[in-house]
């Protein structure tokens, strides 16, 4: 089956996303680029990918500041920027 490499190489995501080896609930969106970002309520991260999949960087870290968060299972993007 077709999918994103699991795998704990700083260049390629990690299945962040996950309950007890389960998929938990996540969050897609595609900026104006078409990168493709992925969010999950098991992650206060988002990976940012290009048009193919390949993991190109995160955004935001667990905590309470700026660019923190507790979970990312919602979140859209406008022209700027990530709303969470």
């Amino acid at each position: 089956p077709a999918g994103f490499p699991i795998s704990s190489s700083s260049k390629e995501p990690r299945l962040r996303n996950t309950i007890r080896g389960q998929i938990a609930r996540c969050d897609l969106a595609l900026d104006r680029r078409g990168r493709i970002l992925v969010g999950g309520i098991a992650s206060p991260e988002i990976d940012v990918l290009d048009r193919s999949g390949a993991y190109l960087r995160t955004v935001g870290r667990e905590g309470q500041g700026p660019g923190e968060y507790r979970s990312t299972d919602h979140f859209s993007v406008d022209d700027e920027f990530i709303h969470v």
